[in-house]
């Protein structure tokens, strides 16, 4: 049995198609392959016929106002006037459309909208106004159907209908109406994914619901990125509890960040995100991963600056953190300070904090850290390094860190 939308006034186009004219007046509609559909009015000075143009300048003085009968008869002149230069025009038939819908003639209005979708199912508007109908009448396949058509073909199309899609992804019915488009890797797929994810916050939540539901995202490179955006407009929510559901079972290779401080090739990898080691770089210090799971610090005498930090998911209870420290120069006068912060609504609390003095070649430290039952779904760790005055740049090795539990 067909899923249907639970709520639909989630989406919200109006019946009126005024903000669809200005798109389709504005000259970048996909389907735009000459310049008559960019300037109908000096393609009218040439040819006062000329089925294009006619009803691009009808939908462009539509933008100018709401549809009433008045307007729609006016527009229906147009519309017969260009048809009988073009009989077969898709804007020109799905102008009709609209007017007899107005004048209550739900029955033509029917036929002539399917007319102009079998002429050419390139026309925003007729793709328009199936969603409108598709909303009103429950119909999933239809709104997808519509949705997919306007997304494949029309730049305008994806920037006047992602936003409503975007807002609309609440409702578990859209969300699984998607995820067939998303399995077959439609090409709007992914740019749809990287407007939702990034759109709100709430957004972002209800598109990593989906892509779990889809069982990941495809293993293809325009897909590169999108799940660290989703993870990233979750972690903004707060929402902790589904950032640990979609490294564990959205995402290939996420459980990892669970359990692993270290900074190993999967904990330093982008595509996770907030979740990740983020590790900086400039002029004054900076880190990168020695490839198994330590880090290389560097930083420049009688400065300080963050050099790591990444959002863990740790359970309530104790822990230990172990770090090895390398001078791979000898005795170098370098600070490590960390920092553990509880993600909790607004305002961080301060979990732990550390410093290390390293002097000697190697050096071992053991720290004790104690996560709250309470108010602590998420921690931010964050790494400093300062340099000593009487020193050039030096180098510093973290070459292992493991937190194990007490």
């Amino acid at each position: 049995m067909e899923r249907r939308l639970l709520i639909r006034s989630a989406f919200r186009f109006p019946i009126a198609a005024g903000a669809l004219a200005l798109a389709l007046a504005s000259g970048i509609n996909a389907a735009a392959n000459h310049w008559r559909m960019q300037n109908p009015e000096t393609a009218l000075r040439w040819r006062k016929d000329d089925a294009v143009a006619l009803t691009l300048l009808a939908d462009q003085r539509q933008a100018e106002g709401l549809i009433d009968i008045a307007r729609a008869r006016q527009t229906a002149e147009v519309a017969r006037k260009a048809l009988l230069s073009e009989p077969l025009t898709a804007p020109a038939l799905r102008q009709l459309a609209v007017a007899e819908a107005i004048e209550g003639r739900a029955g033509s209005s029917r036929r002539l909208l399917e007319l102009a979708h079998d002429v050419s199912r390139r026309d925003l508007g007729t793709s328009w106004l199936f969603v409108t109908e598709a909303l009103a009448r429950g119909d999933v396949s239809l709104l997808m159907r519509s949705f997919d058509e306007a997304a494949a073909t029309s730049q305008v199309g994806r920037d006047l209908m992602y936003p409503a899609f975007a807002e609309g992804l609440f409702d578990p019915g859209l969300r699984a109406a998607l995820i067939p488009y998303l399995r077959e890797q439609r090409p709007w797929m992914p740019s749809f994914l990287r407007f939702a994810a990034v759109s709100s916050p709430a957004t972002g939540s209800y598109t990593a619901y989906m892509v779990m539901a889809a069982r990941g995202l495809p293993r293809n490179p325009a897909y590169d990125g999108i799940d660290a955006s989703i993870l990233g407009a979750v972690a903004t929510e707060g929402n902790f509890e589904l950032a640990r559901a979609y490294l564990r079972h959205g995402l290939s290779g996420g459980e990892t960040l669970l359990s692993e401080i270290g900074f190993t090739p999967a904990t330093t990898d982008d595509g996770f995100g907030p979740f990740a080691w983020k590790l900086s770089d400039n002029e004054e210090g900076g880190a990168h991963s020695d490839g198994a799971t330590g880090l290389r610090i560097r930083i420049s005498a009688d400065h300080r600056t963050e050099v790591a930090r990444r959002i863990l998911l740790l359970s309530p209870g104790g822990y230990r953190l172990v770090q090895w420290l390398r001078a791979p120069g000898g005795f170098v006068k370098v600070g490590l300070y960390w920092k553990m912060t509880c993600l909790a609504g607004p305002r961080e609390t301060t979990l732990w904090e550390k410093t290390v003095s390293s002097g000697e070649a190697k050096s071992i430290d053991k720290s004790d850290i104690f996560v709250p039952v309470t108010a602590c779904p998420a921690q931010q760790l964050i790494l400093t390094a300062g340099g000593g005055s009487d020193q050039g740049d030096v180098e510093l090795a973290l070459s292992a860190i493991k937190l194990v539990r007490r």
